[in-house]
């Protein structure tokens, strides 16, 4: 907010807290789903969204080169163009695939606000 001298916080383009701390909580379900499957105990876990921007900011900054970055290629994208609010794009492939599974998305990639809040119907 201070940095782009507006009234409100912005959001800004990579949530990087809420990344870290969702793969965090994702491990956490699948750990528990794992002990589930073998001991048949329950799990619980939790996190922080505090503690994880203090963890996240007390890290060294590294160059790509130090954290084995390795620049897109054409094989990273998928092949279909998609319009979107920007114009058209094309998406990254996901880093896995499930057999059987596709990975898909309903709707096209859209501006942030651009549509009402709305609850999914299943």
């Amino acid at each position: 907010m201070r940095h782009f001298g507006v009234e409100r916080p912005k959001p800004l383009p990579v949530q990087a807290i809420d990344h870290a701390t969702g793969y965090v909580l994702a491990m956490a379900a699948i750990k528990g789903l794992l002990l589930r499957l073998r001991d048949g105990a329950g799990f619980r876990a939790q996190t922080s969204l505090a503690r994880m921007a203090g963890l996240l900011a007390s890290q060294p900054a590294a160059s790509a080169a130090a954290i084995g970055f390795t620049p897109l290629s054409d094989e990273d994208w998928v092949d279909t163009i998609e319009e979107t609010g920007w114009g058209p794009a094309r998406r990254l492939r996901p880093p896995l695939a499930i057999d059987g599974t596709p990975m898909r998305w309903r709707l096209p990639a859209s501006r942030l606000g651009s549509a009402e809040p709305e609850w999914a119907e299943r």
